[in-house]
């Protein structure tokens, strides 16, 4: 196992699942299973797509992220588990013998959340060892990055370290009726309160004020940021608003969980796969995997999307390219 930077860690721990996107590969220990092969679907058009099979196994995937043509995911193998890279043409390497709950990445370090022995906030340097960093955190999940930070929840609280641990956490706002599903873009973090049902954005330009977006909405299970929009899903729908609270609707059905959405468009996981839909006016839905139950997280990077399904004690973790 690799010498990791332990950023925070406390006694106490509560994991959320993140999808977020990624831009760098890590290298990885022993090979495991996971040897490479295709998994077809189809779009609305008729043109077809091919997906790679990264993994499929036993176990469930907890977290995934994408980056430069490379996947990374966890895995939850009954008590234990594991933390893995993957590449085209390759099978999956594990990085650490770990269970990770969220993940995220920028150009140096992957950073993860784990709930065993302690809950922590971890990151792994790619060129050389960091000391630790530790601080007394409280249930730390949804661990993401933007603006040059790394944020996540503890507790009722949101908080932030400067990426490179120059210097000490910072709490952003607290007293949160159980904040969750952090996201960032364009200088601006946004989180759900699952209690009130509020969508809070907490801005680090101008006047750097915390603002209710949208107040007491149906539970959303998943959110993604992109363009001055904001995606979600809330039951069997993906509904998007504009971060200024304007223009809220409906944008596709169908949905069961996750929601990711970058240039290339906005994708969502439905009950037999993972759809898409484009950004321009008019575009239509597009069937990216058909077939697979129980998809439940997307990683979005520049050549590709990967998406994990854990059905009946099973895990499977495909990348597809856009």
């Amino acid at each position: 196992m690799r010498v990791l930077g332990l950023i925070a860690s406390a006694s106490a721990f509560a994991g959320c699942l993140l999808t977020a996107p990624a831009r760098e590969q890590f290298e990885g220990g022993d090979a495991q299973a996971g040897a490479p092969s295709t998994d077809g679907g189809s779009s609305q058009d008729g043109s077809a797509a091919s997906s790679s099979v990264v993994y499929d196994g036993p176990g469930e995937v907890t977290a995934i992220a994408a980056a430069g043509g490379s996947v990374y995911f966890g895995l939850r193998l009954g008590a234990t588990g594991k933390l893995l890279s993957w590449r085209s043409g390759t099978a999956a390497k594990t990085i650490a013998e770990v269970v990770p709950t969220s993940m995220d990445l920028d150009p140096e370090y992957l950073f993860w959340t784990t709930s065993a022995p302690t809950g922590t906030v971890w990151r792994t340097p790619r060129f050389q060892d960091v000391p630790p960093i530790s601080s007394a955190q409280a249930a730390p999940t949804s661990v993401t990055l933007g603006g040059q930070r790394v944020h996540w929840i503890s507790q009722r609280s949101v908080v932030a370290s400067d990426a490179d641990l120059s210097t000490r956490l910072t709490t952003l706002a607290s007293d949160q009726p159980s904040p969750s599903l952090l996201a960032f873009a364009n200088g601006t973090l946004f989180w759900v309160n699952r209690e009130s049902g509020d969508l809070v954005a907490r801005d680090f330009t101008g006047s750097s004020s915390t603002r209710v977006i949208l107040r007491a909405q149906q539970a959303t299970t998943s959110m993604a940021v992109w363009d001055g929009v904001l995606f979600r899903t809330v039951g069997a729908e993906v509904r998007r608003v504009n971060v200024d609270g304007t223009d809220e609707g409906s944008f596709a059905f169908e949905a069961t969980g996750a929601v990711a959405v970058d240039a290339s468009g906005v994708y969502w996981t439905t009950a037999t796969g993972v759809r898409r839909r484009r950004l321009t006016p008019s575009a239509p839905e597009e069937l990216l995997v058909d077939g697979r139950a129980g998809c439940a997280l997307i990683a979005l990077e520049s050549t590709g999307t990967a998406f994990a399904c854990n059905a009946e004690g099973r895990a499977v973790v495909l990348r597809a390219p856009k």
